[in-house]
């Protein structure tokens, strides 16, 4: 026989230094802190130094102009791969000599280097024979010496 039945709620709070909370807290202390810490630590998540190297196409078209100047008349020549500049400067067209060529040191199928040899020719005095040292000699301090040149490579 019941005679009176009142339902009385309970609430049952645990301690916040118990170890279940301080466990809870520690897990999620740990999914939220190490995934930040390990990105920032390692470098990855954000780089700061990136370097990007790329090699550039070097090739030319094989046009030229070359142009000397030196302290005598017949220092100053001109040379080019067009022919109507070579009319205009008849007066100073000279003989030249010119060998371009690409370099590829680590065979990538990249030229690393364009070599440009161009060798004008100052004198017009016919060459000595090497058996006359002093006419030699001679003819050395008569040749021109380049004081500027001009190489122009579209």
């Amino acid at each position: 026989v019941v005679v009176h039945n009142v339902k009385v709620p309970v609430t049952y709070v645990a301690q916040r230094l118990s170890c279940a909370y301080l466990f809870s807290l520690i897990v999620t202390l740990a999914a939220i802190i190490g995934p930040l810490y390990l990105a920032v630590n390692t470098r990855t998540f954000w780089p700061e130094y990136s370097y990007y190297y790329e090699q550039p196409w070097v090739r030319t078209t094989g046009e030229m102009i070359v142009i000397t100047d030196s302290s005598s008349t017949t220092g100053r020549k001109a040379w080019s791969t067009y022919d109507s500049l070579n009319n205009q400067l008849s007066q100073y067209l000279g003989a030249t000599s010119v060998q371009v060529w690409t370099e590829d040191d680590n065979v990538d199928g990249k030229a690393d280097r364009l070599r440009v040899n161009v060798e004008v020719f100052l004198s017009t005095s016919p060459v000595v024979p090497a058996s006359e040292e002093a006419q030699a000699l001679q003819a050395l301090d008569q040749t021109p010496v380049v004081q500027r040149a001009f190489i122009l490579i579209p």
